[in-house]
């Protein structure tokens, strides 16, 4: 403290509490210093630490809306002919697929006969089967057996019998008996009769109502996790709507009707939500 050596004694301090004002003074000036260059480097260490962090949420959000699945219509964009043998391919029975063979019916009325072809396409095949005009119903999940109905086309309600594939001895489903049928993913069958719709186990047993509508029920199909079902009703007018419900016959609900709508053959692919139907809108 050099003002306690000052030769003039006016400019030296004039007793002990000017002293002690002086060092106060001077402890707080010291302790306004200037950081350390750790504490700044930890600064510019959390600047970085949030930037990064921000931008990982900026890549997370874009990778969730680049996989979000389209919801744009689909569209054919090509048509491909996989059969050409001159045999007649009648819209009776079902079109089906387990992604390597297409299994399809053909021949005429009354003489029916299951084909198969490979999705690529080429020369086809007749599955060999002792039934007579075996009209194709379902394709298990895994492919491993066809659904059929059996029966002349003017009986409304036909047996229901299960095809091995590639071959082996046909089954018959219990006493089933139904105007349409189809598997459930877990090989369960659903099938329609009368005004009413079924779910029976898979060698047909034990079956339980699950619907009753006011007209003809036609076209089952289960959804590819297995939680609903839709299919046609044709009334007596002969115009058809498209019926949804929950496996268990709750929530059953019309998602296509309308004046001259004829809404028929809804499928579930095995994969994927859109559900595929045929309709043609009658015009007056």
């Amino acid at each position: 403290m050099s003002r306690c050596l000052e030769k003039r004694p006016d400019q030296r301090f004039q007793d002990a509490s000017d002293l002690a004002f002086a060092l106060e003074a001077l402890s707080d000036s010291s302790s306004t210093a200037i950081p350390p260059v750790n504490q700044a480097v930890r600064g510019k260490r959390w600047l970085w630490i949030i930037a990064a962090a921000g931008a990982a949420l900026v890549i997370a959000a874009a990778l969730i809306v680049w996989s979000k699945p389209s919801t744009a219509v689909p569209v054919v964009e090509a048509v491909t002919q996989l059969t050409d043998d001159g045999e007649p391919k009648l819209s009776i029975g079902k079109l089906v697929t387990d992604g390597a063979r297409v299994y399809f019916n053909e021949g005429v009325t009354g003489s029916l006969k299951i084909g198969q072809v490979s999705v690529t396409g080429g020369p086809t095949s007749v599955i060999p089967t002792r039934l007579e005009n075996a009209r194709i119903a379902g394709l298990t999940r895994e492919g491993s057996a066809l659904l059929t109905l059996v029966g002349g086309f003017a009986d409304i309600r036909t047996p229901v019998w299960t095809i091995p594939l590639p071959t082996g001895e046909p089954r018959r489903l219990g006493g089933i008996a139904a105007q349409d049928a189809d598997f459930f993913p877990d090989g369960r069958i659903i099938f329609a009769q009368g005004g009413d719709v079924y779910v029976a186990a898979k060698d047909g047993s034990n079956p339980s109502k699950v619907a009753s509508v006011d007209g003809i029920p036609v076209f089952p199909s289960v959804s590819p996790d297995g939680r609903r079902f839709v299919f046609t009703v044709y009334s007596s007018s002969l115009t058809s709507s498209l019926v949804e419900a929950e496996t268990d016959g709750s929530g059953l609900r019309p998602i296509l009707q309308g004046p001259g709508m004829n809404a028929c053959c809804s499928q579930w692919p095995p994969v994927g939500k859109n559900l595929e139907f045929g309709n043609r809108t009658e015009t007056e």
